[in-house]
């Protein structure tokens, strides 16, 4: 009888021996598919990676011309509005000192001072500003 459970034990010994080979053989693979998974899905995320650093240079890019486009548009106005407020102002000096004391020697003028004037200098004359 004792033979009779050695051999039993012996046997049901071999067959966990097994049991637990083959877990070991399943767990093995297991492991080798996840790591071959995860190694793709690695590389397709550095190839994502790549592609949105390429966009983000790239848009980075633009930004930077037009903002340096905007900043020369801004200078330009400003040079633009310097020169016009520089017009207006020689503008008025021109008024102040040549034309308004010519128009008010002229509206101040005794109607005895008027002689004949050909139309056209008169019109001309008179649409000076």
């Amino acid at each position: 009888m004792l033979t009779t459970i050695k051999a039993f034990f012996g046997g049901l010994l071999s067959n966990v021996w097994l049991i637990l080979a083959l877990a070991m053989v399943a767990v093995l693979v297991l492991q080798h598919l996840t790591i071959g998974s995860l190694q793709r899905q690695r590389d397709l995320l550095q190839q994502n990676v790549a592609v949105i650093e390429a966009n983000r240079d790239a848009w980075k890019q633009t930004t930077e011309t037009l903002a340096e486009s905007l900043i020369a548009q801004v200078e330009e106005r400003q040079a633009a509005e310097a020169a016009a407020d520089e017009l207006a102002r020689r503008l008025r000096e021109i008024d102040e000192h040549g034309y308004a004391p010519l128009r008010q020697a002229i509206r101040a003028a005794p109607e005895t001072d008027d002689g004949a004037v050909a139309p056209v200098l008169a019109h001309a004359i008179e649409a000076l500003p």
